[in-house]
């Protein structure tokens, strides 16, 4: 019996980026600090991420055949995001904001893999999650 390399193979993506559309929510608690200028909040995010372009990836075989490289793009999917920061009075009508959030996919990604190497399209999901951090400026008029 022969086994069948795509079952066996491993598939590494390198850094990817990708594009969110997100709905924030903010509680600001309190200022603190003597100046009062400190503020922090926390929040949750919903975001809409049209695409994930992982771009090349690297199938290894473990001799079962040939490593090849391909092209891999996922369709949208949605995450919820914790978020929690701080915003900073620089002056009346401006603020910086530092803070983070952790990812977490309600959906996933799908893509299909042509992996011509072993003879077989494999379909896979992927789920990007983690944790983020920003910085921002926020003017008001």
């Amino acid at each position: 019996m022969t086994p069948i390399p795509a079952i066996g193979s491993t598939m590494t993506a390198g850094d990817f980026e990708t594009y969110h559309y997100i709905a924030s929510s903010r509680y600001y608690f309190p200022a603190f600090s003597a100046s009062k200028r400190w503020k922090p909040y926390a929040g949750l995010d919903l975001a809409y991420i049209p695409e994930v372009n992982l771009g090349s990836v690297a199938i290894d075989y473990h001799g079962a055949a040939p490593n090849q490289s391909v092209n891999v793009k996922g369709n949208e999917y949605w995450t919820l995001g914790l978020v929690l920061g701080a915003t900073y009075l620089l002056s009346d009508n401006m603020t910086l904001d530092l803070g983070a959030f952790y990812e977490h996919p309600l959906t996933t990604s799908d893509a299909s893999v042509n992996m011509s190497n072993a003879g077989t399209v494999a379909n896979v999901e992927v789920s990007p999650r983690g944790l983020i951090g920003f910085v921002g400026f926020s003017y008001s008029f």
